[in-house]
């Protein structure tokens, strides 16, 4: 197997080692992926299929994401909007990305070319603080927000296709965070 993770030190790099499938350790030294003149580059995320990684990069100080390939080659996702967080799509033929400093937006973009595959959505919040969870296929997205003025917390899910809200969950209290889904969507 093969593990990514990131460095941080006065930059931050991507690195990549090679795990022992039987044993779980590490079998040499991890070389560096992504070099650190380009930029910080962080939160890699293997594609399901195993045979790239997405990651955040602010390279050429442009925040983008971008596909990392196994030939070595790479897919910019560029945007004029901040796209921070990668969430793979199905098999991986789609990334969901999601992140910008003033609301919640997500887009899809096709893995192999950039390109958007859709319209940007955008999903409120009361103000507070928020997180995400997605569905496997990305057609739902699993939104945890805390409103400060009521001091209660919602857990909805957000239809893409139908662009509608159902609640899951209306009085979680301050706790209830991070909603994640299981693989096989099934389970919050």
């Amino acid at each position: 197997g093969s593990l990514v993770f990131t460095v941080w030190h006065e930059a931050t790099d991507i690195y990549q080692a090679i795990v022992d499938p039987q044993t779980l350790r590490v079998q040499d030294t991890p070389s560096r992926l992504v070099e650190t003149y380009l930029g910080n580059n962080w939160r890699p995320l293997w594609a399901p299929s195993g045979d790239s990684f997405a990651y955040y990069s602010e390279r050429d100080n442009k925040d983008r994401l971008i596909v990392q390939h196994p030939d070595g080659k790479e897919t910019m996702v560029s945007e004029p909007t901040r796209w921070t967080y990668p969430h793979w799509c199905g098999e991986g033929d789609r990334l969901l990305s999601w992140g910008t400093p003033d609301s919640i937006e997500t887009r899809i973009f096709d893995a192999r070319t950039g390109e958007p595959a859709g319209p940007s959505l955008k999903v409120s919040y009361p103000g507070g603080s928020y997180q995400l969870g997605f569905s496997p296929d990305c057609k739902s997205i699993y939104v945890s927000t805390y409103s400060d003025g009521d001091k209660r917390r919602r857990i909805y899910r957000h239809d893409t296709s139908t662009d509608k809200d159902t609640d899951l969950l209306t009085d979680g209290g301050e706790r209830a965070t991070y909603p994640r889904v299981s693989p096989d969507g099934r389970w919050m």
